[in-house]
């Protein structure tokens, strides 16, 4: 349980990432549907599920879009800068989700929400992918612990996420993971785009509503409009002729109950704290190659499917050398030499065995060698026989 636990937060740590750069998305998502990098036939279900979880803000996004076109000429300036203002100061976050692959008939359904200043819930809905169990996530950020429900099994497992961390951007240093709202930041980027179209009013559930049509990469956007507070209550994308995902019963600065954030589980559950055996210092690694990895991705794409020759490269990208010498080296030691090595993958390597990159060393370690896979998911691996297995 604690070595799939910790695969489970360091899939987080990729996503978070990914939400971070929303740029990415539409790139990592051409690697998904072409070159199946990160296939979904090959993936847990649980893990597809937390490496694509990049879109959440295109909702609030296509809200103010929509603002030019109900305002008028005349007040459109004043009205955008007020609803670009109160969604910046929302302090709560909900919707459904329902990813659909109409090709191999496969969806997936959850439930995400947030509350500021450090709460986040994620509900499993339904899928109908095999050996899907239904879990529930209650993340505190003031206390740093995460709760895990598996209804079916009536257990829950309370870990202690003192040690997670992130990289941040501007410096390259880590810092504790903070509960991820960057929605209003794409929000804000996503909001200067002009070319969204205005379908007139239609139908849904039973309300009148303003729909909308938009562009973005690859995908085509719907989005439906509450006419009263110009805030969208559905978001459709379909793109790659396969993929619809469906942004449902949204609700911006709503109110939330106390309890579902509570990190005390129903009475009839087992309860079990965990730990996932990594220490404070391979917790630290893992969320530098949680960095590096997305920025890998993203200059293979630019250079039609070749990863960098060294890991340098990627200030080609946009990664300033200064911040990129501070991630490759030691926590402590910011100004040292890398501690993270770099393997460029073979055309076509298999995801979730190729070794992207991991510790330097002199000596095997006995504590074992943080190792980042090209799936993006990270493990210790302590037998240096199977990793000298893998190298090969």
């Amino acid at each position: 349980m604690c070595e799939q636990d910790h695969l489970d937060s360091s899939l987080a740590d990729l996503g978070a990432t990914l939400r971070r750069q929303p740029s990415l998305r539409d790139r990592i998502i051409t690697r998904i549907a072409e070159a199946e990098v990160l296939s979904r036939t090959t993936l847990r279900p649980w893990y597809r599920s937390r490496v694509v979880k990049v879109i959440t803000g295109l909702a609030a996004c296509l809200a103010l879009l929509s603002v030019w076109r109900f305002a008028g000429q005349e007040t459109a300036g004043r009205v955008f800068a007020a609803a670009i203002e109160s969604v910046r100061q929302a302090r709560t976050f909900s919707c459904r989700r329902i990813e659909e692959d109409t090709v191999k008939n496969r969806i997936r359904e959850e439930l995400i929400m947030f509350r500021e200043p450090g709460l986040q819930r994620r509900e499993d809905i339904r899928t109908e992918l095999p050996h899907f169990k239904k879990e529930i996530s209650i993340r505190d950020y003031g206390s740093r612990k995460e709760l895990r429900l598996f209804p079916s099994e009536k257990t829950a497992y309370l870990e202690d996420k003192s040690s997670a961390y992130e990289i941040d951007e501007n410096t390259g240093r880590l810092k504790l993971r903070e509960l991820d709202t960057s929605i209003r930041d794409q929000l804000i980027q996503w909001s200067q785009e002009e070319d969204v179209e205005d379908l007139g009013r239609a139908e849904l559930d039973g309300r009148t509503v303003r729909l909308l049509k938009s562009r973005w990469g690859k995908w085509d956007v719907k989005v439906w409009v509450n006419p009263r507070t110009r805030m969208p209550v559905q978001v459709v994308l379909s793109g790659y002729g396969r993929y619809v995902d469906t942004y449902t019963s949204i609700e911006i600065d709503g109110r939330m109950d106390d309890g579902l954030f509570s990190l005390v589980p129903p009475e009839d559950y087992q309860l079990r704290e965990i730990k996932t055996g990594w220490s404070d210092g391979q917790e630290k690694v893992s969320a530098k190659m949680a960095f590096l990895a997305p920025a890998c991705y993203w200059f293979a794409d630019k250079h039609n499917g070749r990863f960098p020759v060294q890991i340098g490269d990627l200030a080609e990208i946009g990664i300033k050398k200064e911040v990129l010498k501070v991630v490759l080296a030691a926590p402590d030691q910011p100004d040292g030499p890398a501690v993270i090595r770099y393997r460029r993958p073979a055309e076509k390597a298999e995801g979730q065995t190729t070794i992207l990159m991991h510790e330097a060393f002199e000596t095997w370690p006995e504590r074992g060698l943080v190792v980042c896979f090209l799936d993006g998911h990270r493990e210790i691996i302590r037998d240096q026989k199977r990793f000298e297995e893998m190298l090969k």
